[in-house]
This record gives structure tokens, sequence and C-alpha cells, in this order.
């Protein structure tokens, strides 16, 4: 398999599977670079801009940017009243490990110089959350304040190759997307290559989660990422992290992302803006 020619495909393709729907507001979208990475600030006439919820998207490392994610990050805007961050930082393979995650720390403390850490809310899906708490993780190491909560739209928090596997096979083929671990395994060796995948800023599963800030943590029952988010939640809450989390029956991967339309996208954008606006003080 030409995996080159299979990233330039699925990056084709994505933008075919989301399901575009009007939201009720009039949304701004404003680039900014901020240190050497281009950025988006969305807004709607709603949205307070005295706090921020920091956007990092998911793709698989490989995929995934401000075409394909504003439908979903303007619903954000408007549910939770906040200005968002939309970080476009660099895909594998072009741009391996660890420049994402170095472009996304540097976004991170560049926002902290114009924000209070405890007016940031840090939020993501699947790779993207992936990111976002490796992003908390290496925060912790360089001592700088973290953000004051977290929401993961089914993070992707181990990248092994056997828990992959292990996780596909306990599916059981209700997951479209992770259905042969030997065919999806290599796309993600696209964005870790030579280093050990179970680096916690690749796998933040195998990290210290200890002090991590309140998360608010999605997964479907249809989807293999649901067996590692079990195991992360446990790992959270035994290192004394205040989790919660939902599991969604019979959704898919990131379902909200995929088609906001569904009853159970809008009632987790309901839940997500309820425990932002709580979490960022604008209950």
């Amino acid at each position: 398999m030409d995996l080159i020619a299979a990233v330039q495909a699925l990056r084709k393709n994505l933008s075919k599977q989301i399901k575009i729907q009007p939201i009720d507001a009039e949304v701004t979208v404003a680039e900014e670079v901020i240190e050497g990475t281009p950025c988006f600030w969305i807004n709607t006439p709603e949205t307070t801009r005295e706090k921020v919820i920091l956007y990092i998207h998911g793709g698989s490392n490989i995929m995934g940017g401000i075409a394909i994610h504003e439908s979903l990050v303007s619903r954000i805007a408007d549910h939770c009243k906040v200005q968002v961050l939309f970080v476009e930082y660099s895909l594998a393979p072009e741009h391996p490990f660890p420049k994402a995650i170095t472009e996304i720390v540097a976004i991170y403390k560049a926002l902290v110089q114009k924000f209070d850490p405890q007016d940031i809310l840090l939020m993501g899906e699947s790779a993207g959350a992936q990111n976002a708490l490796a992003l908390m993780l290496q925060l912790k190491e360089d001592k700088v304040a973290l953000p004051k909560a977290f929401v993961g739209l089914s993070p992707a928090v181990d990248l092994s190759p056997e828990t992959i596997k292990d996780n596909i096979a306990r599916i059981e083929g209700k997951d479209p997307m992770l259905a042969n671990a030997d065919e999806v395994n290599p796309f993600f060796a696209l964005y870790y290559q030579d280093h050990d995948p179970k680096n916690p800023l690749i796998s933040p599963y195998y990290g210290d989660l200890a002090e991590l800030p309140p998360m608010l943590i999605y997964a479907g029952l249809h989807e293999a990422l649901v067996f590692q988010n079990r195991d992360f939640v446990q790992k959270a809450k035994e290192a004394g992290v205040e989790v919660r989390y939902e599991e969604y029956d019979a959704m898919p991967h990131v379902w909200m992302f995929y088609d906001p339309s569904l009853p159970e996208s809008k009632k987790s954008y309901v839940e997500i803006a309820e425990f932002v606006r709580q979490h960022l003080r604008l209950s």
C-alpha cells in the first residue's frame, strides 16, 4: 500500500464525510499567525472575548484543519458563548512527531501572555485531544500553569500498536474507521515514526496524570477507542483528577463532528456548553 497516496486520498475524502449543517449564528473567522503557526479566532456576536477555548483538531495527525473543522468549532463557540482559538498545526507525514506538539506548546505559552490560565479551556477531538493532553503533560514538565479544564471528544490516548489491535478486536467490527489493525497502525506510525509510541507526548495514557485539571471526556460504544478511554479515565481518577465521563450508546467515533444533526450530537453540545461555562465561571 502506498501510504503517502493513501493519506492524500484520505485528506480529500474527509470533507465529503462531514455533514455540514447551518447554525443559527453569525460566525466570524479571523486568522492570526502565533509563534509561526496559523491559528484562527472563531467568534459570534454573543461570544465573550475575555475567555478562550483553545481547540486542537483531530484527524489521526495526518489530516484536518480549519476548512474541515470550521462547522464543529463554530458550533462550540455558539453553544458555549466563548471565543475559540483553532490551531492549524503541522501534519504528518510531512511533519512527524514532535513538530506538532512543539507548535502547540509554543502557542499555549504565547496565549498565557494574554489570558490568565484560569480563563483558558482546552478542547480537542480524537488526535487533537491526544495532543491537548500531551500539551498539558509538557506544561507540567515546564512548570507552566495549566488551563482551567479540558474537554476530550473521543480522545486517542494510546497509539501503541498492541493497544490499537486489542481495541479493534474487542469492538467486534462495530467501528468502520478502525476495522483492521494491520491497515490502520501504519497510518498512526506515520506520525510517531521511529519514536516509542508509548512516549507520553504521543500516547498520554502513559504519562503522569496527577494534577491535571477537571475533564469532560466522551466516547461512543461503537468506536474502538472506547476501551482505551475507559482505561484512561480510571487511571486519571486514581491520580486524583476530577473526570466526568460520558459514553453514548451506539455512537461512532466523534459523532458530534461527523453529524451535528443527530439527537445525540445536540445533547452532547449542550453538555459541553454547560461544562465550559461552569469551569470558565460563566454560568
